[in-house]
């Protein structure tokens, strides 16, 4: 059975399943609590954090803003831990941190804008993509370029022995022109094999964060 994390319930037991396609944090579960193994992931589809503040405290850097609030969307998310990652690595001590989570972005900025947060954590992509009147109102503390936090199609350690065969069978589609229509029906570009530094990298921030 093949399921895209999405479609999971709280309480749905992901081992269950034999092939799942899911975010970065919830394929680090996956990997962690239930053995799966990373079979592929879209190509140049990262997640990655904008850190941003309001536009009055663009001449601040990260440690000025120490015990400060952060809002974000979710915590079971990359976002947060790559902006945990980034507050750690600028000096500033993501633990004395007071975090908030609104359930989505947009209340996320919201909060952020009205004064009830001096922090946002957003998914990159969506920040750069607001309207031009809230990129004005905001500033851009910091950015992620990792390339580390993909999606990624795992499989269950039951079903290891297909993993080669089918890692094979997907790369192929980029050269088959019935492949490529599949491809552009999924929306993405083509698909890359999961590189293990990187996975060793995505799962120790997981763990460094979340364990």
């Amino acid at each position: 059975i093949a399921i895209s994390i999405n479609q999971l319930g709280a309480n749905t037991a992901l081992a269950q399943y034999s092939l799942v396609f899911a975010k970065p944090f919830d394929a680090c579960a996956l990997m962690t609590k239930h053995q799966f193994v990373p079979v592929v992931q879209p190509q140049d589809d990262t997640d990655e954090v904008s850190i941003i503040v309001r536009q009055a405290d663009q001449g601040k850097t990260m440690t000025d803003f120490a015990k400060a609030k952060v809002v974000t969307a979710v915590e079971a998310n990359f976002v947060f831990l790559l902006g945990r990652f980034f507050c750690d690595e600028y000096g500033l001590d993501s633990t004395q941190l007071h975090y908030q989570f609104t359930g989505n972005e947009i209340t996320a900025l919201k909060a952020l804008l009205n004064g009830n947060a001096d922090m946002l954590f957003m998914l990159k992509k969506n920040y750069h993509q607001l309207s031009r009147l809230s990129r004005e109102a905001t500033h851009v503390l910091n950015e992620s370029e990792t390339g580390l936090a993909y999606h990624m199609l795992l499989i269950s350690p039951e079903y290891q022995a297909l993993r080669l065969p089918l890692t094979q069978a997907l790369l192929d589609l980029q050269q088959q022109d019935k492949g490529k229509q599949v491809l552009q029906d999924l929306g993405i570009s083509g698909w890359n094999i999961p590189k293990d530094d990187e996975i060793n990298m995505l799962l120790m921030l997981y763990n460094r964060y979340v364990a």
